[in-house]
């Protein structure tokens, strides 16, 4: 699966759900019974698979491996960037499929669900709403909505590849908040049945809320011994643009 191929986000979302029917089912979280909501299941589900992943850090714990079910081209070769960014989105559909589960969600094509959630991901709801009326009447996803998703999500992967010199450590943080709005975006989808507009308009701007506040304290953190010299400026002003902030945020 290479970047910027027509069709590797089909082939790894298919892979993601292969993989997932044969894994074990998700654990209920300690503290909850069976008879517990499915969205209070989930809910605890999210904040646990935050830190067990590794996310909380911005850094999935299969990183470096060949995830399960996984084939070798899709999982470990390209550049420690691609193969990050590979993990990274296995390890996104995996916590939406859990989610799923524990929010006792009817069955359905979770591969296009999952589409649409990398698609409410990556800003495009216009995208994300075509994608579940498709979902909704039966009908096969267009291979223009998927090349968006894929075209968006590689931007975001060059965004978030890893920190260049004169830099400012924005990866983790940046791939936290990503993370925990997805999460918390397939718990509303999975649990309320459909996409709340609204709510994923709002999740999409705390999570940008957050990039600039941690942008702002980086910065001020790198400016408390001397000011940045001409390429550290340009590199975090480059980092800064990567990160597709709105125009009010990213002044």
């Amino acid at each position: 699966m290479d970047l910027g191929k027509a069709g590797w986000l089909s082939s790894l979302l298919e892979e993601s759900v292969a993989a997932h029917v044969r894994a074990p089912a998700p654990v209920v979280p300690s503290g909850l019974s069976e008879s517990s909501s499915g969205r209070a299941r989930a809910r605890s589900y999210v904040r646990r698979m935050l830190r067990a992943s590794g996310l909380l850090y911005g850094t999935p714990a299969d990183g470096s491996v060949s995830a399960e079910g996984t084939s070798s081209e899709s999982a470990g070769t390209g550049s420690p960037e691609e193969v990050l960014f590979r993990a990274v989105m296995r390890t996104f559909a995996r916590m939406a499929l859990d989610i799923a589960i524990l929010a006792s969600s009817p069955e359905g094509p979770r591969r296009e669900q999952l589409l649409l959630l990398f698609a409410v991901l990556t800003g495009q709801l216009d995208e994300a709403r075509s994608v579940e009326e498709k979902v909704r009447q039966g009908q096969e996803v267009p291979k223009r909505l998927w090349g968006r998703v894929e075209d968006a999500l590689e931007r975001r992967a060059l965004s978030l590849s890893g920190d260049p010199a004169y830099g400012l450590v924005l990866h983790n943080g940046a791939l936290y908040a990503d993370a925990h709005m997805f999460g918390r975006q397939a718990l509303d989808y999975f649990s309320r049945g459909g996409l709340n507009h609204e709510m994923a308009r709002r999740r999409i701007d705390f999570a940008a809320r957050q990039k600039a506040l941690l942008v702002e304290v980086l910065t001020g953190l790198a400016c408390v011994d001397r000011q940045p010299t001409f390429s550290a400026r340009r590199a975090i002003l480059r980092q800064v643009e990567d990160l597709g902030l709105p125009d009010e945020l990213e002044g």
